[in-house]
């Protein structure tokens, strides 16, 4: 459905923003919008950045913790200085220490700047005042102009939209990989309108090599004004693999229905789809199911195996985990996030085969996590055994592996009761 927004409010400076484990968080994200200005050929120009949390250092102070950074960003256009936009020295305080790890919170940052058309240089700066750590993303783009009307803003995306009294709330994405909302997201843009147009048809498009692979129905809309705002829910197709793609804004004249009618103007983006455990093929369902050993009965595996065709035991599937969602009705499924990244995990590290989510260290970790310590030790006859601990609740285990050749079995001294299963638990 396609709603126009009156008046809206990005949710952005020194916001924080809760990504999926699937996004990859070992760096700063910036990205560049452009708009057209109110007066003339001047523009608009937002610049987002997000810092990931477990990038900063963190310091004990009195009964919390606490860590100081800086943004700084510098857009020079047409060989002109614009005022840099600063930050300044930010504190962040929590009463716990943030967990060091990707898919932890992030941090956001908007800059606006008013300039005109031209080649641009784009150049930010994340410090980290405590480890002294620097982060720069720097960008040649090409600011353009908006010489004939119709016209159409970048194409953001929107990770939430929420309606309040007459104003409506946006929280911009800021990311490439889309496949963190497996519940969907929303595309936002503006349109430029010339005097006497009162309508027109909108829709959004996902392309491959100029090939369409996807599209929302064609929505009208209303103009009758020089600017106006508006978004369109976007559902990503369960069938389209892993890898990068064009997304694409498409406005035509309202009268033209026709999908073979040539549009009247077009914004577009890349995005990514980057999901190591999106089920994509068919052929994959019946392993994504034996991967589930650690969080179904054997009831619930057996009644998904004996569904005839793999559509529906990938319904199934879904079903399976929208029971488990611990946030319904938003974006993200944690629960079944944080188990797919532990299977993906076990499989990496442990054993040599790819199976290592079958392994005993692989069952413990996905149904437990990480241990908070483990320590590796040599027995007097030999063995290698490693040692983990939990804190919470207090438990020990013992691997030992008996051949030396790196397939380390539980002790029969630090038993796992085979009926424990996984179950998320909110940080």
């Amino acid at each position: 459905m396609l709603l126009v927004i009156l008046s809206f409010s990005a949710h952005a400076s020194n916001t924080i923003a809760k990504p999926s484990s699937l996004e990859a968080e070992d760096s700063v994200h910036v990205e560049l919008l452009q708009f057209r200005g109110h007066d003339g050929d001047s523009l608009r120009v937002d610049v987002y950045v997000a810092l990931p949390l477990h990038l900063l250092r963190f310091v004990q102070k009195g009964q919390g913790w606490a860590a100081r950074y800086s943004v700084r960003v510098d857009l020079n256009v047409n060989a002109l200085d614009l005022p840099p936009w600063e930050s300044g020295l930010q504190t962040l305080s929590r009463s716990t220490k943030p967990a060091l790890r990707a898919g932890a919170e992030r941090l956001l940052h908007q800059a606006c700047f008013s300039t005109v058309p031209g080649p641009a240089a784009l150049l930010v700066v994340v410090r980290d005042d405590l480890s002294g750590r620097e982060w720069r993303t720097v960008r040649q783009v090409q600011l353009h102009s908006y010489p004939t009307l119709p016209a159409l803003s970048s194409v953001m995306i929107l990770s939430a939209v929420e309606q309040r009294a007459e104003r409506t709330l946006i929280s911009p994405y800021i990311g490439d990989n889309v496949a963190v909302f497996d519940k969907g997201f929303f595309v936002f843009f503006e349109c430029y309108a010339p005097e006497g147009l009162d309508s027109a048809s909108v829709r959004v498009c996902i392309l491959d090599n100029n090939e369409e692979l996807w599209s929302s129905p064609v929505h009208s809309i209303l103009l009758g004004v020089p600017r106006s705002q508006h978004y369109v829910d976007v559902a990503l197709p369960a069938d389209l693999d892993n890898g990068w793609y064009t997304l694409r804004v498409e406005l035509r004249d309202a009268q033209a229905k026709q999908q073979h009618v040539h549009f009247q103007t077009r914004s577009e983006k890349r995005i990514e789809v980057n999901d190591p455990m999106r089920l994509l093929q068919s052929l994959e369902v019946d392993a994504v199911i034996d991967q589930l050993r650690y969080v179904a009965t054997q009831a619930e595996l057996d009644s998904m195996r004996a569904l005839p065709d793999p559509r529906y035991r990938r319904q199934a599937l879904n079903v399976f985990w929208l029971n488990r969602d611990p946030t319904p009705g938003t974006l993200r499924n944690e629960a079944r996030d944080e188990y797919n990244r532990r299977i993906a995990d076990a499989a990496k590290n442990y054993e040599n085969n790819g199976d290592g989510w079958l392994s005993d260290r692989g069952m413990v970790s996905i149904i437990l996590g990480p241990p908070t310590e483990q320590h590796q030790e040599t027995s007097n006859d030999g063995r290698s055994y490693i040692v983990w601990t939990y804190d919470h609740p207090a438990r020990k285990f013992v691997f030992i592996d008996d051949g030396n050749f790196g397939s380390y079995k539980l002790s029969t001294t630090t038993p796992f009761s085979s009926s424990q299963k996984y179950q998320y638990r909110a940080q």
